[in-house]
């Protein structure tokens, strides 16, 4: 079923449990580890100025501007936004659309991490949201976008389609948060269409989301159009080779 800017309700509304992973023990380590590899892919230190991009409730943003980095992040939801400006730090947040950032030639680097990219509904919007994010940096200054490696993601769910397999999944998504997750290739298997069932405490929610997949080749060929020009690929922030068929992530960098 097709469902177009399902990422208001997920975001906005709040239906997708951001806030409860971002308390989680284990994603905070998570996000303590690849804190190194950011600075050192983006060639970035104390005093210079990123941009965070759908930066959530500020889960890079956060740490990074107590480490002396000039953080400004942006989101569409609020309610993320309030959370992120609960931390006290010195990071600067505003509620803008990817698509339109708003900045212009102001920031040594910029990051879009965790497979917030590919959410809309037509390829000219993600784009649009590269675009917008060259132009908010510097010239030279470089982009890192983590993503799910399409590649990967696309063959699995091609094996399940054919051998039958089901792909209903249940998993702890955080603290007291059930996820029930069923994902199926779309729009001729360029976009994981994916059902879920999220029950917390208080609240169950239903929603069908849509990304595009991207690996190594197409997000060259967009990054391309964008006026980026690539310069390296990893297989998630610890730096690992990018394998096409194996890695469950595709980081890339690029240069304005």
């Amino acid at each position: 079923m097709k469902s177009p800017n399902w990422w208001k309700k997920a975001f906005v509304g709040g239906a997708f449990p951001v806030d409860a992973l971002s308390d989680s023990p284990a994603f905070k380590k998570q996000t303590r580890e690849q804190l190194p590899f950011l600075l050192q892919a983006l060639k970035i230190k104390r005093g210079s100025s990123l941009l965070d991009v759908c930066c959530g409730t500020g889960r890079h943003a956060v740490p990074l501007s107590r480490k002396g980095i000039a953080v400004t992040g942006v989101d569409i939801s609020k309610r993320y936004l309030s959370l992120a400006r609960a931390a006290k730090t010195k990071a600067r947040f505003f509620e803008r659309d990817m698509r339109s950032i708003g900045f212009e030639n102001e920031f040594d680097a910029a990051i879009n991490m965790w497979t917030s990219f590919g959410y809309f509904d037509r390829a000219t919007d993600d784009l649009k949201a590269l675009r917008s994010i060259r132009k908010a940096l510097k010239p030279g200054g470089r982009f890192l976008l983590q993503t799910i490696n399409g590649a990967r993601l696309r063959g699995i769910l091609e094996w399940m389609r054919e051998k039958e397999v089901p792909t209903d999944r249940w998993s702890e998504f955080a603290p007291d948060c059930f996820v029930l997750e069923r994902p199926r290739l779309a729009n001729n298997d360029t976009v994981v269409e994916t059902d879920w069932t999220i029950i917390r405490k208080n609240r169950r929610d239903r929603l069908t989301s849509r990304v595009r997949l991207y690996d190594g080749e197409s997000l060259t060929r967009s990054l391309s159009k964008a006026g980026f020009t690539v310069e390296s690929y990893h297989g998630d922030c610890d730096g690992s080779t990018y394998d096409p068929s194996d890695s469950l992530r595709i980081v890339v960098v690029a240069r304005k």
